[in-house]
């Protein structure tokens, strides 16, 4: 599913430009947005986010186009969830998670912020 929702949002950029007609490499500001957008997804699927805000993105290798992204994401409460209690509201904890992303848009690392070492 998120091959599937990736591959829509990779074909859903392309948009062709005279500066880049013809061309395999998306403009850089598309490639940013792909990333940002890969991040957002894997997490509200994988982590059951319920809202994710990117805070900080960084091209950490440009040779192999490495990014590592730092996402601040909104999850439910698991002691709620694991005691099956009933709440009118559902209740939230922020987690923040760090991201590495290949040049191919795989992800190749991720955790959370506090337990990942740089």
């Amino acid at each position: 599913m998120l091959d599937q929702s990736m591959d829509n949002a990779a074909s859903q950029m392309q948009i062709q430009s005279p500066e880049n007609a013809g061309s395999e490499v998306p403009p850089k500001t598309q490639v940013i947005e792909l990333v940002r957008r890969l991040a957002i997804e894997f997490l509200k699927t994988n982590c059951e986010a319920r809202r994710v805000q990117v805070v900080n993105m960084s091209l950490i290798d440009s040779a192999r186009g490495v990014w590592a992204i730092e996402a601040n994401a909104f999850v439910p409460n698991i002691t709620i969830q694991n005691l099956g209690l009933e709440v009118s509201k559902e209740v939230l904890d922020a987690e923040t998670y760090v991201l590495k992303i290949d040049g191919q848009l795989n992800i190749i690392g991720f955790g959370l912020k506090s337990l990942v070492d740089d």
